[in-house]
């Protein structure tokens, strides 16, 4: 039967077994390879781009199928330090590490889920890029890399001088300045 959805290639085997008022030679089994001529899915990002708070724990990055499979495909996918202007550190600012996603059988989507790390630091907000590579039952789509923005929501520090008001004898002047 000839249907629209992709399933790879399959085997059938037909065997001849228990005749009446014959006499069974070999070979008595005989196997039909049927080619699925569907196109596999695309797998590919649900966005090029999401943004998540330093304090949120996790962030999930959504992996999307073009369309439903009657088995388990995966992608393998890679964490890069994402742009230059503000790259982040793997080991301060997420615990994110490379591995195989699967997106189970029936499904259209998996999320791959990122650990942020919370810190004290007032910094810049910084990203990383998330890349798939080598689907298996599938082909890469269009969007193959995400890239999250880690929001930095510590407290900047503050500076003020100790005193309103001071005095100094002429010819050595000094003034302390605390952080």
């Amino acid at each position: 039967i000839d249907d629209a959805l992709f399933e790879g290639s399959e085997n059938i085997a037909i065997t001849l077994f228990n005749p009446v008022g014959l006499t069974l030679s070999t070979p008595s089994t005989h196997t039909v390879s049927v080619t699925d001529t569907d196109i596999a899915p695309t797998i590919s990002f649900h966005t090029t781009a999401s943004t998540t708070l330093e304090s949120s724990g996790f962030t999930p990055v959504k992996v999307i199928l073009s369309d439903f499979t009657v088995s388990d495909i995966d992608v393998d996918y890679q964490f890069l330090n994402g742009t230059v202007t503000h790259p982040s550190d793997p080991a301060e600012d997420h615990s994110g590490a490379s591995g195989t996603l699967t997106i189970p059988a029936g499904a259209t989507f998996a999320d791959i889920l990122v650990p942020i790390v919370n810190d004290s630091t007032d910094e810049e907000n910084e990203n990383f890029e998330i890349m798939l590579t080598n689907p298996v039952g599938a082909i890469l789509g269009v969007q193959t890399v995400h890239l999250v923005e880690i929001t930095d929501d510590d407290v900047a520090p503050t500076i003020e001088f100790s005193q309103v008001v001071s005095s100094v004898v002429e010819g050595t002047p000094q003034l302390s300045v605390f952080l």
